[in-house]
């Protein structure tokens, strides 16, 4: 479900506009001064949507080529699953998986990785026995890459349910939204040079003295 949250900013501006008539009435001047204020009203209305659904996401990343990196998939507003699935998929040319850890939120669930780390899609598994919903919120799995990248690019980890395998305890279909981390990988050997130039300024000062 999506809400959204409607913010109203009014601002009021106040014009003055001031008119100044002289009138010569014989010998006698008159100056007479008008004066108008006019209010302008601005109003902004700023809409927020609040997504209330649920969602397993994977946030962005930034690293060098060379490194280790860790990337979190997050579950946010976790209905309740007594099972569920993902699959990972990413470029192999430019990330090594390295390894995949349970988050431990899913309550007494057994989590089953795919031991050939190099398959793509590699696929992450939970499945509980009990007759309760695991509702835990938070990191459900964290990846290790290597990033292998030898040069500058930006790429992706995507996340996807496998819905067939992700259901509750009544063996209910229960769905994720699901959002992708951007990997954005900097050359290793990036550096930043800092050129500071002095100026020396010589001022030379003459005296002329007059004798006799």
């Amino acid at each position: 479900t999506t809400t959204s949250t409607t913010t109203t900013t009014t601002t009021t501006t106040s014009t003055t506009t001031t008119s100044t008539t002289t009138e010569f009435i014989g010998p006698t001047t008159v100056k007479t001064t008008v004066t108008t204020t006019k209010a302008t009203t601005t109003t902004i209305v700023t809409t927020t949507e609040n997504d209330n659904s649920a969602r397993i996401v994977i946030n962005d990343t930034k690293c060098k080529s060379g490194e280790q990196i860790e990337v979190p998939i997050n579950v946010i507003n976790n209905p309740g699953v007594a099972a569920m699935s993902l699959n990972v998929e990413y470029d192999k040319t430019a990330l090594k998986l390295v390894s995949a850890t349970d988050g431990k939120i899913l309550g007494s669930s057994t989590f089953l990785a795919g031991n050939d780390l190099s398959k793509i899609p590699y696929t992450l598994n939970w499945d509980d026995l009990s007759s309760e919903n695991n509702t835990g919120n938070g990191i459900v799995a964290t990846l290790t890459f290597e990033v292998i990248a030898e040069e500058a690019t930006e790429t992706e980890v995507t996340i996807n349910v496998n819905q067939k395998s992700t259901f509750n305890v009544d063996f209910e279909d229960v769905e994720f939204k699901t959002q992708s981390g951007k990997i954005i990988i900097s050359d290793e050997n990036d550096t930043t040079t800092t050129t500071t130039t002095t100026t020396s300024t010589t001022t030379t000062s003459t005296t002329t003295e007059f004798i006799g």
